[in-house]
């Protein structure tokens, strides 16, 4: 293959995602042309991302030393110092970039992540909403907060919302131990409903209720979760429906409020149910007992699940695998939630990961003061929910999900 052929096949990897591919491609060009900085540049990308951080550390330094002035050198070595923890010198690759680029808008993000985790929080929302005044692809972070000004301000808030109206409510015979609650609108449940609930009649035990929270539903909707939930054989499960009248039918902002609804009922459910919650996205299936992510959470008040590598504030706590134990401490953590979605859906214009900037937002907040005790929930416990992702349907097709979806 011929060089030409080659960079422009490393590059289509790259793109799509394919790193070892990449990898492959990337240095058999440099064995070709050792000085190609553009390859160096795009193979230390593809270590990264395949964890091999120090490694492309070592392919970005030579780069930069030599060229100062060549920006994604600069940028990726940035990226590269913060995931190892190594805020100044992370610091200094990106104010080398803003100062060939001011009005990088990745780059104010960048600098912003780099002084939130370092703990500098007023500077830290300055350069976000610089990123969010250069590029509309940065709006998320109008809406990170992290100043106990803000935290005193939502603390508050109104008093919780009323309950969602209870529908369905099969108890079991042999008591509640924990808890499964998914929310969506009926397009989710008839796309994904009958594959997560037979997966949750195998996994869910005896004891554990699987309450299916349905947004704007009507009752064609309302029949169909209730025949699904009896379909599944599961011990025991709940129904309940909500609806929103404040945003148009189809609108960014309604489907931002489908992610963020049943963040604003924890509080009330945990008061209610007294014994842990796990919530889950319906697009899910379950792939072991429900007991083993209660266990990955141990006593702790909350399990989240922190993305790796992390990428930025709005990213790292995955909203679609949590646990949250009816502690004082949990339930004072989901108020907070509650009322940080509520300040910005009561402005009019909240932003896609609304919830993911709540649930982290506020916990980082908190651990200035008698904060919520948080277990890590780790890769191989979360592995256990094999997610599909709406944008994701070709993941339909795993085994791992349709063998549950086989028996719609």
């Amino acid at each position: 293959m011929s060089i030409p052929d080659t960079r422009r096949e490393g590059a289509a990897h790259l793109a799509a995602r394919r790193y070892p591919e990449a990898e492959r491609c990337l240095r058999e060009l440099l064995a070709a042309e050792p000085a190609d900085y553009h390859a160096q540049n795009d193979l230390a990308v593809a270590l990264h991302e395949q964890g091999r951080v120090d490694e492309a550390v070592a392919i970005l330094r030579p780069v930069t030393a030599e060229r100062p002035d060549f920006a994604p050198a600069q940028f990726n070595l940035g990226r590269a110092y913060l995931e190892r923890g190594e805020f100044a010198p992370a610091l200094a690759s990106f104010e080398e970039v803003l100062c060939r680029n001011p009005s990088d808008a990745d780059t104010f993000a960048m600098i912003g992540t780099a002084l939130e985790r370092r703990g500098e929080f007023n500077e830290a929302e300055e350069y976000f909403a610089e990123a969010a005044r250069f590029s509309p692809a940065y709006a998320v972070t109008e809406m990170l907060r992290f100043s106990s000004g803000f935290l005193d301000e939502i603390s508050q808030a109104a008093p919780p919302p009323r309950p969602p109206r209870p529908v369905l409510d099969a108890p079991s015979p042999h008591g509640r131990e924990a808890v499964v609650l998914v929310s969506c609108d009926p397009r989710y449940l008839h796309k994904y409903g009958e594959a997560f609930l037979e997966s949750c009649g195998q996994a869910a035990g005896p004891g554990v209720l699987v309450h299916v929270h349905l947004l704007d539903p009507d009752q064609h909707a309302l029949d169909a979760a209730k025949t699904m939930l009896e379909r599944a054989g599961l011990a025991c499960h709940g129904l309940s429906a909500e609806s929103n009248h404040d945003f148009p039918a189809g609108s960014a902002e309604r489907r931002i409020w489908y992610t963020c609804a049943r963040f604003r009922h924890v509080e009330g459910w945990l008061a209610a149910y007294r014994v842990p919650i796990v919530l889950l996205d319906i697009d899910a299936a379950l792939q072991a007992p429900i007991s083993l992510l209660l266990d990955a959470a141990g006593g702790a008040d909350l399990g989240l699940f922190l993305r790796h590598p992390r990428r930025a504030p709005w990213l790292d706590v995955v909203a679609n695998t949590l646990v949250a134990r009816p502690t004082a401490r949990a339930v004072e953590y989901f108020r907070l939630v509650r009322s940080y979605i509520d300040y910005f859906i009561a402005r009019g214009r909240p932003r896609w990961h609304l919830d993911q900037c709540a649930l982290y937002c506020t916990l980082r907040m908190l651990q200035a003061r008698d904060g919520p005790e948080v277990a890590w929930i780790t890769e191989a416990a979360r592995a256990n929910v094999y997610h599909v992702g709406n944008q994701h349907d070709s993941r339909m097709a795993d085994p791992r999900y349709a063998r549950f979806a086989a028996h719609r």
